[in-house]
C-alpha cells in the first residue's frame, strides 16, 4: 500500500481530495472544510486536516480572532 498519499502533500497533490480541503488566505494553513463532516475521502484526512472554518475573506477563526476589527 503506498503511504505518499496519507501525507499533506499527498492529499494536495491528490484533485480527489482538493474538494474537502480549504486554506486560510492570511496564515496560508491548511484545514478541512466543515462541510465535509467525516465523508474524508481517505485514511488518515482527518487527522491531517484538522476541521477550519473561513469566514467572507476566507480567512481562519484563529486569524480572525487576532486581528481586532476596525468599525467604520
Amino acid at each position: 500500500m503506498r503511504t505518499e498519499a496519507r501525507t499533506l502533500d499527498g492529499f494536495l497533490a491528490d484533485p480527489r481530495c482538493r474538494k474537502w480541503i480549504v486554506q486560510c488566505s492570511a496564515c496560508g494553513q491548511y484545514g478541512r472544510n466543515p462541510e465535509s463532516l467525516n465523508t474524508g475521502p481517505k485514511y488518515r484526512f482527518e487527522e491531517v486536516f484538522a476541521m477550519m472554518q473561513l469566514d467572507d475573506l476566507l480567512v481562519c477563526e484563529a486569524c480572525r480572532a487576532a486581528v481586532p476589527r476596525q468599525e467604520h
